[in-house]
């Protein structure tokens, strides 16, 4: 279960959950060079950590970026 602590460490899972995308579209976000909005993210081991402040941050920065229109652009193909 997540709570709504801004200071949470979030796994990839738990970000796809609260986003509600797949795991695979936040690697995408967290790695892709290309993409100038994406989500930082720390490397522990094997697996990666995100805080929930930060997903907020993307979320805010969102609106009118290259990767929202980018997304736009596919759906509506």
């Amino acid at each position: 279960m997540i709570t709504d602590n801004k200071d949470d460490i979030l796994t990839i899972g738990q970000c796809a959950e609260l986003l509600k995308v797949s795991t695979r579209t936040i690697y995408d976000l967290v790695s892709d060079e290309r993409i100038p909005e994406k989500i930082f993210a720390k490397k522990v081991g094997r697996s990666w950590r995100i805080l929930r402040s930060e997903i907020e941050r993307f979320l805010s920065e969102e609106r009118g970026s290259a990767y929202q229109m980018s997304i736009n652009q596919t759906n509506k193909k």
